[in-house]
């Protein structure tokens, strides 16, 4: 073997175990690449439910507070009923 082949083969073999590890650094970004677009859908996914739980929740949160209105409205509308009762028949005694 010449003396110029050597540095050759050296090179040779460099450039193989460089390309090799190439090739492995493109596939792990190939497979982080997936694994991040995944992930940003399980995000937009997760940030959808929240939303939504946090409409069920203050749903929830004021469904006492309407059921309150209306028994005041109703009792508001009882005791008007009642003074205008007794002021209509207080009119016709009289």
């Amino acid at each position: 073997m010449a003396e110029q082949e050597k540095p050759m083969l050296v090179c040779d073999e460099r450039f193989r175990r460089d390309k090799e590890r190439i090739e492995k650094m493109e596939e792990a970004i190939d497979r982080i690449s997936a694994v991040d677009a995944k992930l940003g859908f399980v995000v937009d996914q997760l940030k959808t439910r929240q939303d939504e739980q946090e409409q069920r929740i203050g749903d929830l949160e004021q469904k006492p507070a309407k059921k309150w209105e209306l028994v005041v409205s109703t009792t508001l509308t009882l005791i008007a009923g009642v003074v205008i009762g007794i002021i209509v028949r207080a009119a016709n005694l009289g």
